[in-house]
């Protein structure tokens, strides 16, 4: 059994590592994990009958391709205010945990499912009027809340964003 787990173990470091150089342009090098007496050698060929299972393939993920677990386009700055959104007959309020020039995370309890479009109101810090936009909902996480992805700022509006944004990206960053 120790055998087994072993050789996962160095199987799953030879991946890792393999995914690293093929991410830095080294793919073609052959991978050697030495582990005590047990040594290994992985030049990224796996045999055709080999499939990583789905929970192994997710935890993996975002390790091997951080590139594409992190979408951002953008800055993101805490900012904890009132929002209000709408999707058919509900008014739901809730709580922003930061902005970005392209959207918003929102803190809630009962978040959207994701692709669901929602009208959002919110004032910014210090703003005279309130913006009002529709949005997307980007992503749906029960224990976070929800990020919404707005669609069609006014040009007044994407200002005050970007605005506060650019003022505030590196003041309220924690080291």
């Amino acid at each position: 059994m120790k055998t087994l787990l072993a050789t996962l173990l160095i199987l799953i470091c030879a991946i890792l590592m393999l995914g690293l150089g093929a991410r830095l342009g080294h793919a073609d090098e052959v991978v050697h994990v030495n582990i005590g007496v047990n040594a290994v050698s992985f030049d990224g060929s796996l045999p055709s009958d080999f499939e990583v299972g789905g929970a192994a393939r997710a935890s993996l993920s975002p390790h091997l391709f951080p590139g594409d677990f992190n979408r951002r386009t953008g800055p993101r700055v805490v900012l904890g205010i009132p929002i209000a959104y709408r999707f058919g007959n509900t008014i739901a309020a809730a709580v922003t945990l930061n902005i970005s020039r392209g959207g918003v995370a929102v803190r809630t309890t009962n978040p959207l499912d994701k692709g669901i479009v929602v009208k959002v109101r919110f004032r910014m810090p210090m703003g005279k009027k309130d913006i009002d936009i529709e949005s997307k909902v980007a992503w749906s996480d029960k224990r976070v809340g929800m990020g919404l992805e707005f669609a069609g700022l006014t040009d007044e509006d994407q200002a005050a964003v970007s605005a506060y944004v650019d003022a505030h990206f590196f003041t309220n960053r924690k080291a």
